[in-house]
């Protein structure tokens, strides 16, 4: 784990990692921006594997295909004398993590999501800011061959698109039909769509959607697809002792108000505000499925009021799950990622969670977090770790 250094009686900071820190060493510089990125987002991905156990090659493997892939498209350095022509739905990192929980048998995964950014970005060049992400996709197929850009091309139409796509997808279909007919289904608002850049026979289509609705009762029928996805009542009582957890709230039984975004966080949202209130799902759509995997997010930093409680919250749910193996690594890690402040004096860095049961039956959960506080790219040399505070998330493709 990286080393906590104690700074007073409020105030922590931790050591770099060893696997950053040694590549650090090591690694050429290019340019003022790419020396702040890699500062201010290589290291909370090196704390995260750190603190999931990864091995030494393991984490050397990530941090330099981040280095070589992630870090040169996440465009110029937040500046206040420039400004971006295209804003991130991530906020002022265009970057985002997140941390699947171990298993009683298994260890957690690191993940991360960009949104991929050029000089051209949100230019008359690239109104829509598109060419960067098609170029990095292009660039990596020569080392993954398995990416396939098919999906990329525009298609005219929403439905002729899909279903030139996925002809006779009895998981689409099933889907339809349940925004269509159920009560519940009906309440659900789509709002993106994700996709794999594999080759469309073995690509899933993400469907996201937001609901107003916040009641077990709902959270079962949307889970179960009205019924047509089997969940047992045991795995149900599971998932929602960990909605009770998270939300610390056991009056779900009825609608209430989730609560909405605190004010600060309202202008990531100012073109989606349905996002700051209610629950999101998602259904993945497996090509050859007759059913999606259907997923519940809940916006954590809705409720709770501090991210220590929401921690203390998940590490004492996976505890009574047999499932602690990292929470003390989890507590560790997360308060390295805030060292602006403590963890019990403000909320956000947990923005969210997804739940979802795998084919076994198994609650999987994953946190998303945001790490905390800018760097000036000024201080991009300084030895002093300082680790980037962001309040916005919202994520794209297989990141939500």
């Amino acid at each position: 784990m990286a080393c906590l250094v104690q700074k007073g009686p409020n105030q922590a900071t931790h050591e770099p990692p060893k696997a950053w820190a040694a590549l650090s060493k090591w690694l050429p510089s290019h340019n003022t921006e790419i020396d702040y990125w890699w500062k201010v987002t290589g290291t909370p991905l090196a704390m995260m594997m750190d603190a999931a156990g990864y091995s030494l090659e393991g984490q050397y493997d990530a941090l330099l295909s981040h280095y070589h892939w992630t870090i040169p498209y996440l465009g110029c350095a937040p500046r206040p004398d420039v400004n971006r022509q295209w804003s991130s739905i991530f906020g002022a990192q265009p970057l985002d993590y997140c941390w699947k929980w171990n298993t009683a048998t298994t260890q957690p995964d690191v993940r991360c999501t960009m949104e991929a950014f050029n000089r051209f970005s949100g230019t008359k060049m690239d109104p829509l800011a598109q060419d960067a992400s098609r170029e990095l996709l292009c660039c990596l197929q020569a080392a993954m061959p398995s990416i396939d850009v098919s999906y990329v091309t525009p298609m005219s139409t929403w439905d002729e698109g899909l279903s030139r796509l996925s002809p006779g997808d009895e998981s689409r279909i099933a889907v339809s039909e349940f925004i269509e007919t159920n009560p519940e289904g009906k309440l659900l608002s789509p709002f993106m769509l994700g996709i794999d850049h594999v080759k469309p026979a073995q690509s899933r289509l993400k469907f996201y959607f937001q609901t107003p609705s916040t009641t077990f009762s709902s959270a079962r029928e949307i889970m179960t697809l009205g019924g047509r996805v089997a969940i047992s009542e045991a795995q149900f009582q599971e998932l929602q002792s960990l909605i009770t957890a998270v939300t610390g709230s056991d009056t779900l039984s009825k609608q209430t108000a989730a609560p909405e975004y605190d004010c600060r966080y309202k202008d990531a949202f100012a073109n989606a505000p349905a996002l700051r209130s209610g629950f999101v799902y998602s259904f993945d759509m497996v090509p050859g499925a007759s059913l999606p995997h259907v997923q519940l997010h809940i916006m954590a930093r809705h409720y709770r009021c501090d991210d220590l409680t929401v921690a203390r919250a998940m590490t004492g749910w996976m505890e009574d799950h047999g499932r602690g193996q990292y929470c003390s690594g989890y507590l560790s890690m997360i308060e390295g990622l805030s060292p602006q402040r403590r963890l019990d004096e403000g909320k956000g860095m947990q923005s969210r969670l997804r739940c979802a049961f795998k084919e076994n039956g198994e609650l999987d959960v994953t946190s998303y977090l945001t790490p905390e506080a800018s760097v000036p790219v000024g201080e991009v040399a300084s030895k002093k770790l300082v680790i980037p505070i962001r309040r916005a998330t919202r994520r794209r493709g297989d990141g939500w």
